[in-house]
């Protein structure tokens, strides 16, 4: 549990924040094996601190936070794999890009709901693409995966 759960009463914003977590997480193991099959060097390195603060301004950072990744980050890394003429990085990046933007959406619509985020919400994450969504569907949006997704509570 955490604080937007139990110290401000938003399970739904909880949920939200655990399943792009999830998501963060299945995009970085996508990133770090497309590295690796391109010979690529890993460096580890050590994340910043994140400022806390309630939980209507920790949607809106993570709103912001989505946008600038798909304006900036993805939009730069599939221009990258693009001259380089890469067509599964492109892809990968692109469907990244996209997941942002989801991720973006879904942070938008709980900051202007914040009252809906006081019940308890179930988010679905792709597995294999990271694509996050509120409700359940029978194959991903994105990547088309038949797979179910992870629920994230």
């Amino acid at each position: 549990m955490d604080v937007a759960e139990v110290e401000e009463g938003y399970p739904g914003a909880a949920a939200l924040f655990r399943a792009s977590a999830r998501a963060e997480g299945v995009h970085a193991e996508r990133i770090v094996q497309a590295m690796r099959d391109r010979g690529i060097p890993i460096t580890e390195q050590v994340p910043g601190q994140p400022a806390i603060g309630t939980t209507a301004e920790n949607l809106r950072a993570a709103m912001m936070a989505e946008t600038q990744e798909r304006d900036s980050t993805y939009r730069d890394a599939l221009e990258i794999a693009a001259e380089a003429k890469d067509q599964a990085l492109m892809t990968m990046f692109d469907q990244t890009r996209d997941t942002e933007v989801e991720h973006a959406n879904l942070f938008a619509t709980a900051a202007r709901n914040l009252d809906e985020m006081k019940t308890a919400k179930t988010y679905y994450v792709c597995g294999k693409c990271g694509y996050t969504s509120d409700f359940k569907m029978p194959l991903c949006a994105l990547c088309r995966v038949h797979e179910h997704p992870h629920a994230v509570e």
